[in-house]
C-alpha cells in the first residue's frame, strides 16, 4: 500500500476537497500547504494569466 501521497491542484475547492477526503480516510498532513505560481505559457505563448498551484504532502497514519 502507498504510504506517501502529494495532492497538487490549481483549483482551490478541488484541492481542499481532495485533502479533506484523504484525511478522513486516515492520511496525515506533512508540513503545510505550498502555494506556487505557474507561469507556463498557454497555447498562444501568453503568460499573463498565471495560475496558483496548491500542493500538500500526506503520509499514511499507521
Amino acid at each position: 500500500m502507498e504510504t506517501n501521497k502529494v495532492v497538487k491542484q490549481t483549483d482551490l475547492l478541488a484541492f481542499s476537497s481532495e485533502v479533506s477526503r484523504l484525511v478522513e480516510q486516515g492520511w496525515q498532513l506533512v508540513g503545510g500547504v505550498s502555494i506556487t505560481e505557474d507561469k507556463t505559457p498557454d497555447a498562444n505563448g501568453n503568460t499573463t494569466e498565471a495560475k496558483l498551484v496548491f500542493t500538500q504532502a500526506l503520509s499514511w497514519a499507521s
